[in-house]
């Protein structure tokens, strides 16, 4: 029970940074973005 509880926190904890790290590139295509048009 326990060893379920702690993989599903890890699994979690890996989808939050999967998302950081998308969102993370989202802006900084969209910084790049804005650089280029000025």
């Amino acid at each position: 029970m326990l060893v379920i509880k702690l993989l599903y926190r890890l699994q979690n904890i890996g989808s939050q940074t999967s998302f950081y790290r998308f969102a993370q590139i989202k802006i900084y295509f969209l910084f790049n973005k804005t650089i280029k048009s000025f």
